[in-house]
């Protein structure tokens, strides 16, 4: 079955767009296209004059409405970087001349430039099955007319395609979710048009471009106007979910990572940090929980569980929520996406596979604009990669004939206390792991049998999940500063681990961690590679 595909070439190589709310857009969606073929049915050579005014075509307007009620099956997303961290700032003259104090102002404006995307390749967008010929014909003749999506800095080609070739990928990067709803999980959202948007923004435009030229006392230069500008209607787009045609192995305690470049460390006086290196290990879990908070703070009183940790006694509390961690410029160089360090690394945010489209949209909020962050320990000058880290894609993979293991990072903390004298740290490790990996692979099962359910779960991991412990050792000093809150009762007691885990489970260049503070800069799982005899010579190393 053959694919029709609309392909935008960015001819700078750069997308610039911005959203509703100014903030820079990560791509040209679906509802922009529409937006800018409109504006060339309206305005291109195929427009026809009628009434005094130019109109679409006949063919031009069934495209259009076509494509209203056929959203594209398949979206092609290239890879991209944002072009600056702090975008500069242009004043322009605004076109208005005010009296203030008594004197006459020429209005100048800053807007920020140059705040988008360099892109590697096209973006497309697909439909699969049997596009009526007329269609194809009208867009391919709109297409000619647009000369830019987003803003007039990233000007575009704009031409269809059809994919019929063998062993070619048809279907897009990204699907569309047939069964998608508000609550459905996970994803990519991108904005759709819906039937009735062309209707919507026609009278719109009617409404702000009246035939009726005002009166000449109407049009006269008053000293009090501001600048108006339009507001774009929306109530005929729709977030759609797009996913992945393989999905990311579920299974994954977390589907994807946000990145937060950390440019600069200091003192609260202002001095640089001592440490060259970045944060260090007992100030990590200090440095997230300060993070937490920004976060929490930014969205306000109306932050979702997900983000907080905060959910209600009838709600069930699921394994994994937004995990917040912290990994230096050194480590960084072992994973495949070093570029996201900073000069004093870098914070990933780890958002779990199954969060809500509401929750993804207020953390989105949150990192608009954010620059700077301060902990007891100093201040961060930070700034938010555009891009996504996959999980499941994280590390280098391990060389020939090496074998990976995992260790904690920086330390780890038990989420149960001991079950009785002959509990080890070893069983603590174990029992991390399936918290961790809970909600999933019968571990829950196991828990709900006779006997103490900690224990059916250690046994459960290392047997079902093939887990096994090679080493774990406490941590000598001053544990505090490695656990941000403990139940009533508890000790902090950190530790750190050498874990294998199988491969079918946790894939070598996986992303994940473990233990209480996982949620807050603890028990990251950081690869150690060695060779079968080494694992030999260290399992069950233990410090209990």
């Amino acid at each position: 079955m053959g694919t029709f595909a609309l392909r935008a070439r960015m001819l700078n190589g750069t997308y610039t767009g911005h959203r509703a709310d100014g903030s820079p857009d990560e791509l040209p969606d679906p509802a922009r296209l529409y937006s800018a073929l409109v504006q060339s049915a309206c305005t291109g050579s195929t427009a026809e004059w009628h009434d005094g005014r130019l109109v679409p075509s006949g063919a031009s307007r069934a495209a259009l409405e076509w494509l209203e009620n056929n959203p594209p099956y398949g979206l092609q997303i290239p890879r991209s970087v944002s072009l600056t961290s702090e975008p500069p700032v242009a004043y322009r003259k605004e076109g208005l001349i005010r009296k203030e104090a008594g004197a006459t102002v020429d209005k100048t404006s800053g807007k920020p430039t140059s705040d988008g995307v360099a892109v590697d390749g096209a973006y497309a967008f697909t439909w699969i099955g049997d596009v009526p010929a007329e269609v194809r014909e009208a867009l391919d003749a709109l297409c000619a007319d647009v000369s830019h999506l987003g803003e007039a800095l990233s000007p575009v080609v704009l031409e269809t395609e059809d994919v019929t070739a063998e062993g070619q990928h048809t279907h897009g990067e990204w699907i569309r979710d047939e069964r998608v709803s508000r609550f459905t999980l996970g994803g990519r959202r991108v904005r759709i048009p819906l039937p009735g948007r062309f209707d919507e923004l026609e009278q719109t435009h009617r409404e702000n471009n009246p035939r009726k030229s005002p009166s000449a006392a109407r049009d006269k230069h008053k000293t009090s106007e501001d600048s108006v500008r339009a507001e774009v209607p929306r109530e005929r787009i729709q977030q759609q979910r797009y996913v992945r045609p393989r999905s990311i192995d579920a299974t994954l305690p977390w589907s994807h990572a946000i990145a937060i470049s950390v440019d600069a460390l200091r003192s609260h006086e202002g001095e640089p940090a001592s440490d060259a290196e970045g944060i260090p290990a007992d100030q990590r879990v200090g440095w997230c929980v300060a993070l937490h908070r920004a976060l929490a703070r930014r969205i306000g009183g109306a932050a979702p569980p997900m983000i907080t940790g905060r959910y209600g006694s009838a709600v069930e509390q699921p394994p994994n929520r937004l995990a917040l961690q912290y990994v230096d410029r050194t480590t960084l160089q072992a994973t495949q996406h070093s570029h996201v360090a900073g000069a004093g690394g870098a914070f990933l945010l780890l958002v779990p596979g199954d969060a809500a489209g509401d929750d993804l949209l207020a953390l989105e909020h949150a990192l608009v604009g954010l620059s700077e962050l301060r902990s007891r320990y100093g201040v961060a000058s930070v700034h938010v990669s555009h891009r996504q880290v996959p999980c499941r894609a994280f590390w280098q993979p391990p060389a020939e004939g090496m074998h990976r293991c995992w260790a904690t990072s920086p330390a780890m903390i038990s989420d149960v206390r001991p079950q009785g004298k002959t509990w080890t740290l070893r069983d603590s490790a174990l029992a991390a792991v399936g918290f961790t990996w809970r909600g999933g692979r019968g571990m829950d099962e196991a828990m709900a049998a006779p006997g103490n359910k900690y224990r059916n779960l250690v046994a459960y991991v290392e047997e079902e999940f093939d887990t096994r412990v090679l080493t774990a050792h406490r941590l000598v000093g001053d544990g505090s500063r490695y656990v941000h809150k403990l139940p009533p009762g508890g000790v902090a007691e950190p530790f750190t681990a050498v874990l294998q885990v199988d491969a079918e489970q946790m894939p070598p260049e996986a992303l994940a961690a473990v233990g209480q503070t996982r949620h807050l800069g603890g028990g990251l799982l950081v690869p150690v590679d060695m060779p079968a005899p080494a694992m030999e010579l260290t399992w069950r190393g233990t410090d209990d």
